[in-house]
């Protein structure tokens, strides 16, 4: 029985293929790396501006308007579940004669949120996110 041994006049490309490779791999996954990171912030702006959005409807819906900027700053914590709440701040203006505010009067709710990004040296540290609304007391 004879044996086939491969044509040493056939070039090889192993070597081809891992050159190719190595130059492909850095950009293939900075396009990953921003597809998780460009996520993940969507998912903290979509959380940011549903905070925002409770924490407005409850307190335009509280029937003691002294208790509204606490309440909407709890609300609109609570409402940012996910997201480190060490780096939210909720702005609620107080309502200047909060006892006898009329229907109405209009409310303005801020959440901000600095997101920490996960691949800092790629898309920069943090980005500031930010949500305003405004709704009128019932």
């Amino acid at each position: 029985m004879k044996l086939h041994r491969r044509s040493q006049s056939k070039p090889r490309s192993r070597g081809q293929a891992l050159v190719e490779f190595a130059i492909v791999l850095p950009v293939f996954l900075l396009v990953l790396f921003g597809l998780i990171e460009f996520g993940y912030m969507l998912y903290s702006q979509m959380t940011v501006s549903n905070a925002a959005r409770e924490a407005a409807r409850a307190a335009v819906v509280d029937p003691d308007a002294c208790t509204i900027p606490v309440l909407a700053n709890a609300t609109a914590r609570g409402a940012a579940t996910g997201l480190t709440s060490s780096f939210i701040s909720v702005n609620v203006p107080a309502i200047p004669s909060c006892a006898t505010a009329p229907q109405g009067t209009p409310v303005s709710i801020t959440v901000n949120y600095t997101y920490h990004t996960f691949f800092p040296l790629f898309f920069g540290a943090t980005f500031n996110l930010s949500q305003t609304v405004q709704m009128a007391l019932w």
